[in-house]
């Protein structure tokens, strides 16, 4: 029985048309299938002569620097610190077969170089991040800037900025600038980018939520709790601190669980839950969660006497009604009858008149969320003050006769402008001589006598 052919060699992976930059490193790629015997090589054209690269052998001379790496059926042609010298045609064959496969190697002078200010590691949505691309010596084509292999900026210019504000959803995205240079093949465009990628860490905050919290509104003395949650970490991951903030900023507890426990009005307000991480530059991010506890109470009522309590007939009144109550409900002003007259915060009194004086009250009233009323009030008191008025009663019928009393009763009938302790303050004036006799007395009733009346009593009295 003849003995079988062993199978004939045959290409594997064919090199591909391959751009590089002076001074950069390159190789072409190759494979074979069934090697056998035969002896892989690379062969190019160095201007005078074809030459060969085989397996572990390096080729050293001016302007070339090749070395042929094989392993597993792989034949790469690796090209360190390229120069314009190593461009042209290269073959990869099995040297004793008919088994080859050529591509071009295109070396120009100069490539995009990239950079990003103020660096790869960011602050999320903080401030701008500037890309910039550029190509030394000009530019025959265009620089485009791509994010995660897709087109974001695109300029016909030696130099291509982009800016951008990174959020946290760009975190880990992969920036390179592109050159399509005029001078070779568009197929060859996607090789020829910076040499590193960019790769862009956004920091930010973790994300935090309220759970597992009793619903409001509340009435005071009900209990009140809420729990903060991560709900997504934040970069770094590790948290600096974790804690919640009254609503004055002071801080509450550690940790993630609030418990007001019996609340009061002076609880209502939004409470924060905060979780911190440190960012690479020492600052710290803050994720952060609202818990709004509005607690529903009876108005509290205070009355602003803006005159003193007192007023002058015929002067303005003035009063201011305060109330605190919560939620906001209605007002309203009653007079000295109980009347409702005005359902205005300030209680206005115009043109004051003795008949005004007495206790005014502002009432307040408003509705819980269960349907539950709540009351308040506070009053104040009028004082209105004016002139008096005074009535002579003659009991002597304006005669008089010697050695006969007279009988002046003097009588108050208005409440005097000023009073000192509720004493009445009365004055009776003689005539000729001008006698005069001054009386206080807490009565309603002054009287004057004129005994044993001798001429010079004869006259007006006042």
């Amino acid at each position: 029985m003849p003995t079988p052919s062993p199978p004939m060699a045959s290409l594997n992976i064919t090199p591909s048309d391959t751009v590089t930059v002076v001074g950069r490193d390159t190789q072409l790629n190759c494979s074979f299938h069934h090697v056998g015997s035969n002896v892989p090589a690379w062969k190019f054209y160095d201007g005078v002569r074809y030459v060969e690269v085989t397996s572990g052998s390096t080729l050293h001379r001016e302007g070339y620097n090749a070395t042929l790496e094989a392993s597993s059926g792989e034949y790469h042609l690796i090209m360190r610190n390229a120069t314009l010298a190593l461009a042209g045609i290269y073959e990869c064959t099995l040297l004793g077969s008919s088994s080859f496969a050529r591509a071009e190697l295109v070396v120009l002078e100069y490539g995009p170089v990239c950079g990003v200010s103020p660096g790869h590691t960011v602050i999320s949505n903080q401030s701008n991040s500037t890309f910039t691309c550029h190509v030394n010596g000009g530019t025959w084509g265009d620089l485009v800037w791509l994010k995660n292999g897709e087109e974001i900026s695109r300029a016909n210019d030696s130099t291509n900025e982009y800016s951008t504000r990174l959020q946290k959803t760009d975190n880990g995205a992969v920036y390179n600038c592109r050159y399509e240079s005029q001078n070779i093949s568009s197929k060859l465009w996607p090789q020829l980018t910076c040499i590193d990628d960019i790769s862009v860490d956004v920091q930010y905050p973790a994300t935090v939520a309220v759970t597992n919290n009793t619903i409001g509104p509340f009435l005071e003395g009900d209990e009140v709790f809420a729990v903060g949650e991560i709900t997504e970490d934040g970069n770094p991951k590790t948290l600096n601190a974790w804690y919640w903030l009254e609503p004055d900023g002071r801080n509450n507890s550690d940790g993630g669980v609030l418990n007001l426990g019996s609340v009061s009005r002076r609880d209502t307000g939004t409470y924060t839950c905060v979780a911190e991480n440190m960012y690479y530059d020492n600052s710290i991010g803050r994720g952060i969660a609202l818990y709004d506890v509005h607690v529903h109470y009876s108005p509290s009522v205070q009355i602003e006497d803006l005159s003193d309590g007192k007023v002058i007939e015929g002067d303005v009144y003035l009063a201011r009604c305060l109330v605190d109550a919560y939620p906001q409900g209605d007002m309203a002003w009653t007079d000295v009858n109980d009347d409702v007259i005005s359902h205005d915060q300030e209680l206005v009194i115009a043109n004051s008149h003795r008949t005004n004086a007495g206790t005014y009250t502002c009432h307040a009233n408003n509705t819980f969320f269960n349907g539950q009323m709540g009351y308040g009030n506070s009053s104040i008191f009028m004082d209105v003050q004016y002139f008096s008025g005074v009535n002579i009663e003659d009991n002597s019928n304006g005669e008089l006769y010697r050695e006969i009393h007279l009988q002046l009763i003097v009588l108050p009938t208005l409440i005097p402008k000023l009073t000192t302790n509720g004493l009445v303050q009365t004055e009776k004036f003689q005539p000729r001589r001008n006698l005069r006799s001054r009386q206080r007395s807490r009565t309603t009733l002054a009287t004057t006598h004129a005994k044993r009346t001798q001429r010079f009593g004869t006259g007006r009295w006042k």
